[in-house]
């Protein structure tokens, strides 16, 4: 016989002491769905739809670095939330993948719903709690990525600076501003490889940011958003979210060609 979903969420740890009239708020306000192994919860770069509660199983929260290296930072259990700070804080997009280690029942509420339900007494202190320090976990994430990618960091500020000698070298006002050299001038110029400078021009690329000019020589990159790459070049948060948003949708994109 099936144990009610109620009872199971009373057996939680911090919904032991949980009122009757809290539970069946819960069961109301989600939506319970079973994960089998392997399955994402989430995809990191993914804009947050809802949060997770952890009704049985097993997750892994995974970061995907440059070259496609995954790293698995922590396990969820049963009773932890998933995308609690990203529901709570607003936090776009998800830094880390949520994927299922062993099949697990997970109830999930839309952030609409979650919202309405914070607003119950009993349940909203806890979930300050524990949202806060999901997102000082997000944070160190996000910290993570961009330590990882300095070469990236290195080539958009290369990249700012030479757009600005173009411009004060007497590019005319009626073209875009444009860098002429090859990706090994540009790897030679911030000490990486050309290989490496190949993978940390696509996030640039995909944003419509700069654009190679093909079947011309000498190779040619396009400023198509000047002032977007002038931010860039002064923000390392923007460059992050860029970079790690750009891993996300290659990640999303994978798994969706694997379903």
């Amino acid at each position: 016989m099936a144990i009610p979903l109620v009872k199971k969420l009373k057996s939680l740890r911090f919904l032991s002491g949980s009122s009757e009239k809290l539970l069946n708020e819960m069961v109301s306000c989600g939506t319970l769905r079973r994960y089998k192994r392997s399955e994402p919860v989430y995809i990191q770069g993914d804009e947050p739809k809802a949060a997770h509660l952890i009704v049985s199983g097993m997750v892994n929260r995974e970061t995907t670095q440059s070259g496609d290296v995954v790293i698995q930072h922590s396990r969820a259990f049963a009773g932890d939330w998933l995308g609690l700070a990203n529901a709570t804080s607003r936090i776009v997009p998800y830094m880390h993948s949520a994927i299922v280690a062993d099949a697990s029942d997970i109830l999930s509420f839309d952030i609409p719903r979650f919202t309405a339900l914070r607003s119950n007494p009993e349940l909203s202190h806890y979930l300050l709690q524990v949202a806060g320090r999901e997102q000082l976990a997000e944070e160190e994430r996000r910290l993570n990525s961009l330590s990882s990618s300095r070469s990236y960091d290195k080539l958009i500020v290369f990249l700012a600076a030479e757009m600005g000698r173009m411009q004060k070298g007497g590019v005319p006002v009626i073209h875009l501003p444009y860098i002429i050299g090859t990706q090994q001038y540009f790897a030679d110029a911030i000490g990486t490889t050309r290989e490496t400078v190949s993978r940390d021009l696509q996030p640039l690329i995909a944003a419509g940011i700069i654009e190679r000019t093909h079947g011309v020589r000498p190779i040619r990159y396009t400023i198509l958003k000047q002032s977007e790459l002038s931010d860039l070049a002064a923000s390392p948060l923007q460059r992050s979210a860029l970079y790690e948003s750009d891993r996300g949708s290659k990640m999303h994109r994978r798994f969706s060609d694997v379903a």
